[in-house]
């Protein structure tokens, strides 16, 4: 990412913070939409589980810019989701899922360039995690 996309997703993280609980609801919800079998997977701690979401899509945008701690954070999340037997496919309706969340919840209130910086973001991120559950 460019030294302008780290910019703006750092300038705009606040604005996103604020519709964390929306974008990961709504993430969970096109999860279970693209891949209905994942659901399985959420039958306890679920508000725990959204909390995790909200604060690793904050996280990624403060780092994305240090490619280490991305794979960092990718590698232990395919260790944590291992256990699940998450699927090639599971990670791509993930992505879609993370990218429609941001889409829904953030079209609103930020440019367009700004929108696709934290799509892009959110992309890298599962890419790492599909890179390193292969």
């Amino acid at each position: 990412m460019s030294g302008t996309q780290i910019q703006r997703l750092r300038e705009t993280l606040p604005l996103v913070f604020e519709h964390k609980a929306r974008i990961a609801d709504q993430f969970f919800r096109s999860m279970f939409h693209h891949a209905p079998e994942t659901r399985r997977h959420f039958v306890e701690d679920f508000g725990r589980k959204k909390a995790i979401l909200a604060a690793t899509i904050a996280r990624i945008a403060r780092i994305a810019d240090q490619p280490e701690t991305l794979d960092r954070i990718a590698g232990g999340l395919v260790i944590s989701h291992r256990v699940y037997g998450i699927t090639h496919d599971q990670y791509q309706a993930a992505r879609r899922a993370l990218e429609e969340a941001l889409t829904l919840h953030l079209s609103d209130h930020l440019s367009a360039e700004e929108l696709a910086d934290w799509t892009s973001v959110a992309d890298m991120l599962v890419q790492r995690m599909i890179d390193l559950s292969a």
